[in-house]
């Protein structure tokens, strides 16, 4: 299979990705149910989540990014803190490389349904196929 890359300013470069990280099963620390996995180098520039079913914690919750860096190794970033109910926008500098995968994690409340989606773009640069 071919690969390219373009010139920095190609619209493959500048256009915005929005990739749905999907709806969780309610439970402490649970993990949504979608995933993305990273076909070329990419920057996720922002995470929403937002609440489905209102927990019954009345703590924040403590929401995380986990990258699963090529399969494997897990690096776990802090997101932000929200309530059982609403929403929260994070804006990331987060970047995968081929191969990692992106999930999103929730905090500590057990009843509490979410959903999540991501803003991404290509890095400048990045192969894709031809």
């Amino acid at each position: 299979m071919a690969t390219k890359s373009m010139i920095y300013d190609h619209p493959a470069y500048t256009a915005v990705l929005p990739v749905g990280l999907g709806l969780n099963t309610a439970g402490a620390n649970s993990i949504g149910n979608g995933r993305f996995t990273a076909f070329t180098q990419t920057l996720v520039k922002s995470i929403t989540v937002a609440v489905v079913t209102a927990g019954t914690s009345t703590a924040n919750h403590i929401m995380s990014a986990l990258v699963y860096r090529g399969g494997t190794g897990t690096e776990t970033q802090a997101l932000a803190t929200m309530g059982s109910s609403g929403f929260v926008n994070v804006v990331s500098t987060l970047t995968l490389t081929q191969g990692d995968t992106l999930a999103v994690r929730g905090g500590t409340d057990a009843t509490m349904v979410w959903q999540a989606g991501a803003e991404m773009v290509i890095v400048p640069g990045a192969t894709v196929t031809a």
